[in-house]
């Protein structure tokens, strides 16, 4: 069965102007990348601990990722080190994984005036999120060191395809 990447270069093969086959890539590419990479069941993202610094997941997560289907069980999400969220402003972290099982995190930049206006990073090309949490606070947040039941935190947990950095860049 061919699989959607090999339909888009055949189909990109007949476009003879180079610049109308580049652009065509540059645009369908991120689309077709997350085409077999989605979540299908959430591990329930939570706070650790009272008082505590890390996220984890309180079930299995069961991904498809570059079309390989795993299970990423219940534990501890990366450490939020790096993640920083300006006082007052608008921060979001999201928990991605990769075909082989290894969760990473990857940030916005943490000064969003408002919940609307958080640019979302993309998801990097092989990896599927699992979940993301917006932390907003009056004071600094700093990831690792302020506990995440003193920020505002909301934990969303995804399922299905989600790559809102997408967006950004087309």
């Amino acid at each position: 069965m061919p699989s959607i990447q090999n339909n888009l270069e055949r189909r990109l093969a007949s476009i003879t102007n180079p610049w109308q086959k580049r652009s065509f890539e540059m645009l369908l590419g991120p689309v077709v990348d997350g085409s077999v990479t989605l979540n299908l069941v959430s591990g329930g993202l939570a706070i650790k601990a009272a008082s505590g610094v890390l996220v984890k997941t309180v079930a299995a997560t069961y991904t498809i990722v570059d079309g390989v289907l795993l299970s990423v069980a219940a534990a501890d999400m990366p450490a939020l080190t790096g993640f920083n969220v300006a006082a007052g402003k608008y921060g979001v972290c999201m928990f991605v994984v990769d075909q082989f099982g290894t969760v990473s995190n990857i940030y916005s930049d943490g000064n969003a005036a408002s919940l609307g206006t958080i640019q979302f990073p993309s998801i990097p090309t092989g990896k599927a999120c699992i979940g993301f949490i917006v932390v907003t606070y009056a004071s600094a947040f700093t990831g690792g060191t302020t506990a995440l039941d003193t920020a505002t935190t909301v934990y969303v947990n995804v399922t299905e395809s989600f790559n809102p950095g997408l967006i950004n860049s087309l």
